[in-house]
């Protein structure tokens, strides 16, 4: 059968995949490859059905069907749909965690071809150091929690801190030292739990940072 018969008939599960009827389109596109299993416009085909993956998140599939891409046209790994395929493969490792392989992936198959630089997580802008957030909230109770924008956290903390001080300098006064003593147990146990509660809020504010980051990456060079 004909490249141009198969590329009309690539038009219907292309339809469904732009209307993100994606396991359609994938049971169409498969439908198609059975059907045709020798022709020049199997590469379209496959970078179909890899889109399709992508958009379900079948991470196994897309891999498998980068392989059947890059079967095509062995001697030129620079194809339109071998590049596409190779961004693909980099927003999808990135999704899933794999930072190292899709920052090589990406140098080595994308770069050369596109001046767009990788987002890695450890120079991303705007992030806040755990330690230092710490250490304001040794200085003062809850201002570490500000760096990461938690400002009810960091309010409570303060407040709760100045409490339990307030407690502590009236048992003192009243001469009531047992207490002051548990109120200034409870006091510690806050402050020091205060500083680690200030640098996990600003490792959950850097991981969140990076994954909107790169997720916006990968939206914007999705297209590209």
């Amino acid at each position: 059968m004909s490249a141009n018969s198969l590329e009309n008939s690539l038009k219907f599960p292309i339809q469904l995949y732009e209307q993100k009827d994606y396991y359609r389109s994938i049971s169409e596109l498969l439908r198609l490859e059975f059907q045709f299993p020798q022709n020049s416009a199997r590469q379209q085909l496959h970078l179909y059905l890899l889109k399709n993956y992508d958009a379900i998140d079948n991470f196994r599939k897309v891999e498998k069907t980068i392989a059947e891409i890059y079967s095509h046209s062995p001697s030129n790994p620079f194809t339109p749909e071998k590049r596409i395929a190779a961004k693909i493969l980099t927003f999808s490792l990135l999704r899933q965690g794999q930072e190292k392989k899709a920052k090589e992936l990406w140098e080595q198959l994308v770069l050369r071809q596109e001046d767009v630089d990788f987002p890695l997580a450890s120079r991303i802008p705007g992030q806040v150091d755990p330690e230092q957030a710490r250490s304001y909230s040794a200085i003062l109770p809850g201002a570490g929690l500000l760096l990461s924008k938690e400002y009810g956290k960091a309010s409570a903390s303060f407040l709760l801190n100045g409490v339990f001080l307030l407690g502590i300098f009236q048992s003192l006064q009243n001469k009531q030292l047992g207490l002051a003593g548990l109120l200034f147990f409870f006091e510690w146990g806050w402050y020091s739990g205060g500083q680690e509660a200030a640098a996990e809020a600003a490792n959950n504010y850097n991981q969140q940072l990076i994954e909107t980051t790169q997720k916006q990456w990968t939206l914007t060079n999705r297209g590209r």
